[in-house]
Formats: C-alpha cells, structure tokens, sequence
C-alpha cells in the first residue's frame, strides 16, 4: 500500500485583493494609517471578511529585565508578568441599574506612557518599594521584521482583503475600490474641482447672504460627499495603489463567456441559413435560441445558480445543442406539408411523428449529464453548477421545440397562399423594393410585394394572438410537469411502501400461525373432586 496524499484547499485563505500604501520614509506612520484608517473602513465593507496588514514598523513596548538585579531582590520574571497584568486592564465590570437607565461598567487601567510603565511597582523589600525601572529598562521600538514588502522600488505596507464565504468577489472587490479610489462619478467630480470648475455660485445677483450662505454649505455638503474615499484623504506624498484583483480575471473570463456563447449563437444561425437555405425556417430556428436561454434561468435561480464562470460555460456548451430539436421538429413539419397537408396539420402530425425521438435524444444527453450534481468534493463543486444548466437548457429546449417552433411553424407568417402546400415567399420587403424599379417586369413584382405586405400584415395582427398563446403553452407546460413530478413522486413512494406493507403484512401472518400452531408450555389446569 502506498503512503496516502492528502490535499486540502480552501480558495477563502487566499486574499481577493492586495493593495499597497507607500510614499512615506516613516514606516511607523505608514503602519498606522494602514491599520487605523484603512484598514477599519474596508472591514466596514459588506461581504469583506477581514483585512490584515503586512510589512512596515509596527510599534512594540519592550520591557528588558536584568538578571543580576533581579535575582538581588528576591523576584523572578513571572511576578514581572503578574504585576504588568495586574495594572494593565481594560475589561467589563457588569452593568449598573438606576431606576429606569441602566449603565455599563467598564475598568480601565492601562498604561498611558512609558513613565507610567517603569513607575511600576513590582514588589519591596526591608518596607522599599522596588520599581520596574530599578530591575530594567522600558523603551518603545518595534517589532522584529518578518515580511518586508515594496512598490516601485520603494518600502510599503501591504493589506490583503478576504472575502467572506458567501459573498460574491466581484460585488466585493467593486465595493472595495469605490471605497479606496472613488466611483466614476467621484472621481469626475475630482477632476472637475482639479480644473476650477467647481469654484462656487456664480449667479450672485439678486440672491441674499442667507441664500449664498445656504449654496455654499449645500456645495461643502457636496464636496464632501463626492471626496469621501480613502485615496483623497491620505497625507500629501502618500499613495494607494491595487496590487492585484481577482475580480478582474473572474470578470474578464465571464465576459469572455458570453461573447463566446453569443457568437456561438450567431455562427449557429449562419450555419442554418447555409445549409436550409429558407429565411423563415432559420428564423423559427434562430428565435428558438434566445427563448430557451431565457427560459434557463427560472430553474436556474429556483436551485440557487448564479451566473457564474462555470453556468456560463455550461449555456455556451448548452447553445450547440439546442437546435437540434428544433431542426429536427420543423424538417418534420416541412416535410408533411410538401406530403400535401395544411399548416396546422403539417404542425400537429410532424411534431407527433418525431416528437418520441427527441425526447430520447434529450433525455439520454441529460442522463450523461445530471449525474455529475451529485458527485462529492472539489469536483462537484466545481462542475455542479454547469451541469444543472447544461441539463436546464436541455430541458428548456426541448419545450421550445416541441411547443414553441410547432406553433411558429402552424401560422401563415411568411407563406403566400393559404391552400395545402402554399409557396414560400421568395422575395423579402427589400427584394420586393428593388424588383418593382426593374423596367419590363411590372406585373409580377407588383403582384409579389402586394402578397408580402399582406403577409406582413398579417403577421402584425396576429403578433398579439401568438404571445397570448405562447403563454398559454408555456402555463400548460408548467401544468404538465407538475403533474408529472407529482405523478413520479406517488409512484415512487408507493413502490417504495408496497413491498414494505407486503413484508409486513406476511411477517404478521407467520406470527399469527406459528402463535396458533405452538401447544401452550403447561397443561391448562383441570378441577378434581376428591
């Protein structure tokens, strides 16, 4: 058997920022500022778990005892420890009750300088007082340097932000560098106070010294409001600047993600117009996209995925995928309409005829797919989320193109004739446009864009009957599954509790046979007269 590897990684250690405070020599203020100003106003942060300070000075009370002299008085170092405990507190006392007030009680008792400190009794001897200073020395330096950090080649101090676990990095790291840097509007209106355009009221004329007075404190009110971030309130000299961002990648690669599926989308689209070479089937096609994508997120925000790197990827992998059943459904419906059937008949019969097979198809993709949600550990987590949606949009497709396209395919949009087998129009509005200025052939182009207008027209007028009844459907469809989950979870639990009662129900018989078959242990008692 070969040594176990172990690894653990909890991506909430590592830090979603870095920023880095440099431009002073005073490594000590530098420190400081960090800590004190910085530091507090980011943790104040929504979702901002801690931010920790590194590098530069930071300030120490050393207490040097002499051992000699220690030793000569009789004292050791843990009554040095026990004293300096003793008369440096800061804790609660409790509360204190007054009639209808109540008062919190605090002790404070710590040091307040370095005299303080070497005034210190420590303990007597012969009725003498010995004193901190008489066994040691008190003085104020810093702590011995661990990390030493810099920016452009000059010393800095360096504060890392952490996230909390829940909270979104990217809404975290926007929040942090409008608090560091300033929002766009901030820093427009810094840019503009820069250039002297922001001086004071201009128009004095007719206006009292109260009015003045009242603009003047409303543009004080105002300068403040749009100053109030951290990189404009630092000293002369100092500077702020963002180390490193995760946000940035994380937002760029999603960014990259939906161009990506939007380009897939479109290069979809040109690929059937290609190869059906018929504008109002790709179209049927093309419009079945977006609405399934749409319809993604319901289920989406329903099990609580967010539009992440990984569900993004799983619609840009899911947008291949769902014109399949669309083609499908409306070559089936193309092809019973040139077998002689009308509109609505072409729609019902092609979509019933093909309607099994992509079911199965979806179903078997999905089936490869919703396996991996239940997968334990950094795998799961990571590839959950983009399996739900792959087998989201599956699903969404598959209504689409078992409800969506029969619909669009059983109207007389883009159709000339309302008989059995009518011509498509081969000639759209600009064709139309450009074959009525042709000389010599008058009569048929008329006669075409009088039949393309009214087939426009046509489409207009029924544009509201098509979304009442696309959400019609889409209430049906929702109605189905329903009933079908129902109707799922009812015969699972009773073919989980059948066999159960028949179990029970046998076991119970059993007893009562063996109870009426088993002799009793004694004889039942018999009365005997003498």
């Amino acid at each position: 058997v070969q040594k176990p590897l172990i690894l653990r990684y909890d991506p909430t250690l590592d830090p979603i920022m870095r920023i880095g405070l440099y431009g002073s020599d005073d490594m000590f203020t530098l420190r400081r500022i960090a800590e004190d100003e910085i530091k507090q106003a980011l943790e104040a942060l929504t979702g901002v778990a801690a931010a920790r300070v590194r590098g530069g000075l930071e300030e120490e009370i050393r207490v040097e005892v002499r051992e000699s002299q220690l030793a000569s008085v009789g004292l050791s170092i843990s009554d040095v420890n026990r004293r300096l405990q003793e008369e440096n507190v800061n804790m609660a006392g409790g509360n204190l009750i007054e009639g209808q007030t109540q008062y919190l009680v605090r002790t404070l008792n710590e040091f307040r300088g370095i005299e303080e400190m070497s005034d210190l009794v420590v303990g007597s001897r012969s009725g003498v007082d010995i004193k901190l200073r008489d066994i040691g020395r008190v003085y104020k330096t810093h702590r011995e340097r661990e990390i030493v950090t810099r920016v452009n080649g000059r010393e800095s101090v360096e504060i890392d932000i952490y996230k909390e676990a829940d909270a979104n990095l990217v809404a975290v790291a926007r929040q942090v560098r409008g608090r560091l840097f300033g929002t766009k509007a901030q820093q427009d209106y810094l840019a503009k106070l820069r250039e002297g355009k922001l001086e004071g009221p201009k128009d004095t004329k007719g206006k009292t010294a109260d009015q003045l007075r009242q603009e003047q404190a409303k543009q004080a009110m105002e300068r403040r409001r749009m100053t109030d971030f951290l990189a404009h309130s630092l000293p002369e000299g100092m500077q702020v600047e963002l180390l490193s961002d995760q946000s940035r990648f994380i937002q760029s690669a999603i960014d990259e993600v939906k161009s990506s599926a939007v380009l897939g989308g479109i290069l979809a689209v040109i690929v059937l117009y290609i190869f059906l070479r018929n504008l109002g089937h790709t179209l049927i096609v093309g419009i079945s996209i977006p609405v399934s994508v749409v319809a993604t997120f319901a289920p989406m925000n329903m099990f609580g995925v967010s539009l992440n790197i990984m569900s993004l990827g799983g619609l840009a992998l899911g947008v291949g995928m769902l014109v399949d059943n669309s083609i499908v459904v409306l070559e089936s419906i193309f092809r019973c309409r040139e077998e002689g059937d009308d509109i609505v008949t072409s729609a019902v019969r092609g979509t019933g005829e093909v309607g099994g097979a992509v079911l199965s198809s979806t179903l078997t993709t999905v089936a490869v797919f919703f396996p991996i949600v239940f997968v334990e550990g950094v795998a799961g987590q990571v590839f959950g989320d983009m399996a739900l949606v792959v087998v989201f949009s599956l699903m969404a497709s598959l209504a689409v193109a078992l409800y969506f396209v029969p619909m669009l395919a059983s109207r007389r949009v883009g159709y000339a004739g309302g008989g059995a087998g009518g011509a498509l129009l081969r000639a759209d509005i600009l064709k139309v446009r450009a074959a009525g200025r042709i000389r010599g052939h008058m009569a048929a182009p008329r006669q075409g864009a009088g039949e393309a207008v009214r087939a426009y027209g046509r489409c207009l007028k029924e544009f509201p009957f098509l979304v009442y009844e696309l959400l019609w459907r889409t209430l049906l469809i929702a109605a189905s599954l329903a009933c079908a989950i129902l109707k799922l979870a009812s015969v699972l639990v009773w073919g989980t509790l059948w066999p159960v009662l028949k179990g029970v129900e046998v076991v119970i018989r059993r007893r009562r046979r063996s109870t009426a078959e088993t002799p009793p242990p004694f004889p039942p008692p018999s009365l005997s007269l003498p």
